[in-house]
């Protein structure tokens, strides 16, 4: 089989990518880096949630092959942990092996999908030998943007479902989602952690319903802002505090 990962180094640290994906690895390689406005807004969040709390739990659900852990790594402080998960085997084994070529010791990686009801999901496999964008599968009945590969009948292998709920934590401080259009199925299943802990989050709305996703997050008592890429940053409101480079959607 040709092979087809590298490492690069980069602003953020060093990375497995695979030198056949026009999404995130195409970027790192290209420009030593990934969505720079996004990340040091995710860097100034942090700083105030820390101000409250020092040490911090935090899960990155969607976390391809670890971008946002590992910046998440070096936010949650010294005492911190964060939860990353991945449904897709190979990106899983990338994810786990830029965890572990960074010497991230606070960073836990799970085999999983997320989502608002407990089994299992079949997962397509493609052909990780050539160009396609591997981060922006999706796992429903369909797939709604286009790869550079097409889904083959037959080919998926099927993954675990947890939930957020599920995972009984003792603390969540804040939750990043980028799951391909299945934010709303991870934040239903998130519902009696979201009541209990009150966490921040980062909701990525590019193929969700925008009213479903902010009718929920109203409903369970959160001010919600636009402005850091296809994302909702979601604060709850008895955190009282004020974002004013952003925009108050709701």
């Amino acid at each position: 089989m040709k092979k087809y990962n590298a490492l690069v180094a980069t602003d953020i640290g060093t990375f497995i990518i695979n030198k056949n994906d026009l999404g995130v690895g195409w970027q790192l390689s290209e420009y030593g880096t990934y969505d720079p406005n996004e990340l040091e807004a995710l860097k100034g969040l942090f700083s105030i949630i820390r101000d409250i709390k020092p040490n911090l739990v935090a899960l990155d659900v969607g976390a391809n092959i670890g971008i946002h852990s590992v910046i998440l790594s070096g936010q949650v402080g010294p005492k911190g942990i964060v939860y990353a998960f991945e449904a897709q085997r190979i990106i899983f084994n990338m994810l786990a092996g830029n965890i572990a070529i960074n010497s991230l010791s606070n960073v836990v990686c799970l085999h999983n999908a997320v989502g608002d009801t407990p089994g299992f999901i079949d997962i397509p496999i493609f052909d990780y030998g050539k160009p396609m964008s591997f981060g922006s599968v999706e796992f429903g009945g369909y797939q709604r943007e286009d790869l550079g590969q097409k889904r083959q009948s037959g080919k998926s292998e099927k993954v675990q479902v947890t939930t957020i709920d599920q995972l009984n934590l003792d603390e969540i401080d804040f939750i990043k989602i980028d799951v391909e259009g299945m934010e709303i199925n991870v934040l239903k299943g998130a519902q009696e952690s979201i009541a209990k802990f009150r966490p921040f989050m980062l909701i990525e709305y590019l193929k969700s319903c925008e009213e479903e996703i902010v009718s929920y997050l109203k409903t369970a008592n959160y001010i919600i802002y636009s402005g850091i890429g296809a994302n909702y940053l979601a604060i709850p409101k008895e955190a009282k505090l004020t974002i004013d480079d952003l925009t108050i959607v709701a």
